[in-house]
C-alpha cells in the first residue's frame, strides 16, 4: 500500500474515531454508577451519610475538574450531604490518575503511579482506624475478616489479653501505614511541585481553544457540558491527528 493510501486511510479512521466520540457523549447515557453513593456505615456521623460526589472522568464534569485541580476546590465535587475532606481528596487523586490515564500522557505516568500509591496507602488507614473503631466496640466479625484480608493476620480474642494484644497490633499497623504515607506523599508532593506543566485555567482554556479549532474536531467544547473522559478522548484524537499531519509532510519528501 503506498503512503498516500496509507495517510487516507488513518485521516478516515480518525474521522470515524471523532464521529464515535461526539456520538456516544451527545447520546450520554446516564452512568450514576460512576458517582460514588456514601451509606451509613458503623461508627459514622449522621451529617457523613448518604452523601455523593464525583468520582469518576466519565461522569464528573471538566469545570469541576478545572476547579479541583486549578484551585483546589474540593467542595465543587459535592453532589449531595457532606461528605469528609479525606473522601473528597481521595476522590481528586483518583479523578487525576485516571485522567493521566485516559489521555495517554506518558510524562504524567510517574505522577499517576504515584498518585494510586498515595490513594491505596490513605484508604489502608482508614480501612485500620475503622476495624479498630469496631473492634473497641467489640464488633469483631467484619473486622477480623477486613484485617486477615489486608494482611494483618489475627483472629477473634478469647480474653482480655488476646485483646488488648489484637489492639496492640492493629495501632502498630496504623503507625506504621501512616509512616509509609508520609513518604509517599512527599514522593507526590516532591513531583507536583516540579511538574513544568502544572495545570492552571489558563493552560485547560488554551487547550479548549486548540481542540475547537483543529480541523479534525471543530466542535465548541464547553467545560460545563463534557465529561473529563470526553476531554481526554479529543486529546488523544488531536495528538493522533498531529502524528498524521507529521507522516503526511515526512512522506512528501
Amino acid at each position: 500500500m503506498s503512503i498516500r493510501r496509507k495517510l487516507g486511510s488513518w485521516l478516515n479512521l480518525l474521522l470515524d474515531k471523532k464521529r464515535k466520540i461526539t456520538s456516544s457523549f451527545f447520546l450520554k447515557v446516564n452512568c450514576t454508577s460512576s458517582v460514588f453513593h456514601a451509606g451509613k456505615n458503623p461508627g459514622e456521623s449522621e451529617h457523613q451519610s448518604n452523601t455523593s460526589y464525583f468520582n469518576s472522568i466519565y461522569t464528573c464534569p471538566l469545570s469541576v475538574y478545572i476547579d479541583v485541580t486549578c484551585d483546589n476546590k474540593l467542595e465543587s465535587l459535592v453532589i449531595s450531604g457532606r461528605p469528609t475532606t479525606a473522601q473528597l481528596e481521595e476522590a481528586r487523586l483518583k479523578l487525576m490518575s485516571e485522567f493521566y490515564e485516559a489521555s495517554d500522557n506518558a510524562s504524567a505516568q510517574m505522577f499517576s503511579e504515584t498518585s494510586r500509591n498515595l490513594f491505596a496507602k490513605r484508604n489502608r488507614i482508614i480501612g485500620l482506624e475503622a476495624s479498630l473503631r469496631l473492634i473497641l466496640a467489640k464488633r469483631y466479625e467484619y473486622s477480623i475478616i477486613y484485617l486477615n484480608k489486608n494482611g494483618v493476620k489475627c483472629s477473634w480474642p478469647e480474653s482480655d489479653e488476646d485483646f488488648k494484644k489484637l489492639v496492640s497490633k492493629i495501632n502498630i499497623e496504623i503507625k506504621n501505614s501512616i509512616i509509609k504515607l508520609k513518604i509517599a506523599q512527599a514522593k507526590y508532593d516532591s513531583l507536583h511541585s516540579c511538574n513544568s506543566e502544572k495545570p492552571n485555567r489558563k493552560y485547560y482554556n488554551k487547550l479548549l481553544i486548540i481542540l475547537s479549532t483543529c480541523d479534525i474536531i471543530k466542535i465548541q467544547l464547553n467545560p460545563k457540558k463534557m465529561m473529563v473522559s470526553e476531554f481526554a478522548e479529543y486529546l488523544n484524537l488531536y495528538n493522533e491527528y498531529k502524528n498524521y499531519l507529521k507522516m503526511k509532510r515526512n512522506g512528501k519528501h
